[in-house]
């Protein structure tokens, strides 16, 4: 297995055993948070939309319970980390990921 690999291994797995699960992600800014889903999507080959957790918006409402978190890049430095990371306690998985290679065609 390539070592640059094992994030989006992860990834794969957890939705393969639980298709249905909702997909939430933790970032810095909204920028790389589609960067890194618009790349987990074109490795995987899936349609899901996730729910992105950026400084500038609000998070009341989204489905932590039964579904995968997503920790990107510098999550930590969102000013909602905390009270995110409170209700990631009702999620079923929570990654943190720190690298999803590009996506090759061919």
């Amino acid at each position: 297995m390539d070592k640059d690999t094992f994030d989006l291994l992860r990834v794969k797995t957890f939705l393969e055993r639980d298709p249905n699960a909702d997909v939430i992600i933790i970032a810095n800014g909204r920028e790389l948070a589609d960067s890194y889903w618009k790349r987990i999507k074109e490795h995987l080959g899936i349609e899901k939309r996730p729910y992105i957790i950026t400084n500038g918006n609000t998070w009341d409402g989204y489905p932590f319970a039964d579904s995968l978190v997503l920790k990107i890049g510098r999550w930590w430095e969102n000013r909602n980390a905390r009270e995110v990371m409170l209700h990631t306690k009702l999620a079923k998985l929570t990654l943190p990921i720190t690298y999803i290679p590009p996506f090759e065609r061919g």
